[in-house]
């Protein structure tokens, strides 16, 4: 829901400096009936699950009426459950009431929350009662006004003693005011009741990993995290394992490295009990064009004065310099922006500064000179947002003569609506065999809407050119390329090898990249290093070395 709102209850006092373990939660996402007359706890902690029962209030108590399932709320999810569903007694509710075990054997220092709404013919408040024999009940705090979106509601039972560990503890809630007809209302979701152990020692009921579904490319990494249920448990300690590690590894704590195309489970197991639970890993291949050719990330950018042409920062074509050129001119250009984005990073860059291209921009374009010797299955990727008054929209075009003329032909898509937010933008060029092997080769951004006018701007990050087959790679904003003589061996290797100057001098500096532009080692002043890459899967890696005489890339291949 929207415009979700926080209220607590006047009379609420939190309880500070104690460790609170969830005893019972209702998340009803679940929930999937339009005939609901009871529903058990998602999560208890008590032998059998306690639950929430709407039932008539006056008639004996033996008539139970209808619930359905409607809408959840985030407000007060445990446990990383969404903000699927929640459950709506019916009207007419005034001689209704919905009633809540909440046994509390081994708790004390209770406190109960739940998110509620009303819909707009909805009853207006409600009344709060408890009960510490299961059949007798006490009105208790004050009464609830209820709005129309949802909010927090919280009740401190610290005060009544009896409440703790007790197992007929629970309470009742009376629905007044307003509509009394079929139609109307209230909504509740998140239902947590919360307590402190009154043990010394506390056993591990559950374990929950988080996430619970991860998607990898081949060679990535991430970390697995988990939760002890309950919290105040003793033993937290836990050990991981793979259904396949020839698809997915983990290591002692949590972190998964995908290995080959497969899905896996990562299982994290409870050393206190054997609780388990896991993670579904899915592991694809990286495209087959992620090698990066061309990388303006901008974070050396600096405009004090607004500039039309950049030069990229990193070009993987010796020889080759690659410019971004705001053809045209109007009231301004390009100048910096901060901050970037994290969108399409490569080569340990990060998020920084983008390149703010300035309106007034009808009748301008954004120009790449992006010549592709000896490279094939190209696309062309960058992050994008636009100011309040920015242009509305990026409009792709390509050439292969050298600007002369432009074209669309063949690009699936090659028109973008540029949001408030930086957004990724894919252009594919993989089946458009001319634009390969082409030293004319250019790329046209221009613009539709909010062109005309003097303010507004669009930001762009991390664009990049990737493809297959380019050469050793350079910074173009490094020092430029002298002797360095940089010397590889053996090479191919294995996975250790040794890198030194020929004439023996110290290197500032030596990183080693994959072809996805990731640096995955790097040491720094030695005039002899020994690189030990045994971990990283096969392939060809780039060895950049920067020395006072200059920098240079060798290529490495590990069989």
């Amino acid at each position: 829901m929207k415009n979700q709102v926080l209220f607590i209850l006047s009379f609420v006092i939190s309880i500070t400096g104690m460790s609170q373990d969830v005893l019972h939660y209702w998340h009803f996402n679940s929930a999937d009936d339009d005939s609901l007359y009871s529903v058990q706890a998602d999560f208890t902690l008590h032998t059998g699950a306690p639950s929430i029962t709407y039932r008539e209030a006056y008639s004996g108590l033996s008539q139970l009426s209808r619930m359905d399932d409607v809408g959840g709320s985030s407000i007060n999810a445990r446990f990383g459950e969404p903000d699927g569903r929640g459950i709506r007694p019916r009207n007419p509710s005034d001689s209704m009431e919905l009633v809540i075990e909440l046994p509390s054997t081994g708790y004390e220092d209770l406190e109960l929350s739940y998110a509620t709404e009303r819909s707009g013919s909805g009853m207006l408040k409600q009344v709060i009662y408890t009960t510490t024999d299961g059949s007798t009940y006490t009105p208790f705090g004050d009464t609830v006004e209820v709005k129309t979106d949802y909010e927090l509601i919280q009740f401190d039972f610290t005060s009544l003693t009896a409440a703790n560990d007790n197992p007929d503890f629970g309470i009742k809630i009376l629905f007044f005011e307003q509509n009394t007809a079929s139609n109307g209302n209230n909504r509740f979701d998140n239902v947590v009741l919360e307590g402190t152990p009154m043990a010394a020692v506390t056993p591990v009921s559950a374990v929950a990993v988080i996430p619970k579904d991860v998607d990898l490319l081949v060679t990535e990494t991430f970390s697995l995290t988990y939760e002890i249920i309950p919290a105040s448990a003793a033993d937290t300690t836990v050990t991981w394992s793979s259904t396949d590690a020839s698809v997915v590894t983990v290591d002692n704590n949590g972190g998964i490295e995908a290995i080959s195309v497969g899905q896996a489970h990562v299982v994290v197991t409870t050393n206190d009990g054997g609780f388990t639970d896991s993670a579904l890993i899915k592991v694809t291949e990286p495209a087959e064009y992620d090698d990066l050719i061309y990388y303006w990330h901008f974070n050396t950018l600096e405009a004090p004065e607004d500039v039309k042409t950049i030069q990229a920062d990193y070009s993987a074509i010796q020889g080759s310099a690659a410019f971004m050129s705001y053809e045209g001119s109007s009231n301004r250009d390009i100048d910096d922006y901060d901050p970037g984005s994290d969108i399409n990073l490569h080569m340990g860059e990060s998020e920084g500064i983008a390149a703010r291209v300035r309106n007034r921009s009808e009748d301008r374009a954004l120009i790449f000179n992006l010549n592709t010797e000896g490279c094939d299955n190209l696309r062309f990727e960058y992050a994008v947002h636009r100011s309040g008054s920015g242009m509305l929209k990026n409009i792709i075009e390509y050439s292969t003569d050298g600007g002369s003329t432009y074209t669309t032909s063949g690009l699936p898509v090659n028109e973008f609506t540029i949001t408030e937010n930086y957004e990724h933008v894919l252009v594919n060029f993989e089946d458009i065999s001319a634009v390969n092997d082409n030293p004319d080769f250019m790329i046209r951004i221009t613009w539709e809407g909010n062109t005309e006018q003097d303010n507004g701007n669009n930001r762009y990050d991390n664009i990049t050119l990737k493809g297959n087959g380019y050469g050793d790679g350079v910074s173009t904003r490094d020092a430029p390329v002298q002797a360095v003589n940089t010397q590889v061996y053996p090479n191919p290797s294995t996975g250790i090898f040794m890198v030194r100057t020929e004439n023996g001098d110290t290197i500032n500096k030596l990183t080693v990249y994959d072809l996805q532009g990731r640096a995955v080692w790097q040491q720094v002043n030695q005039s002899r290093f020994e690189v030990d890459l045994s971990s990283q899967t096969k392939g060809v890696y780039l060895i950049k070395t920067d020395t006072k005489a200059g920098t240079e890339i060798k290529k490495v291949i590990l069989q």
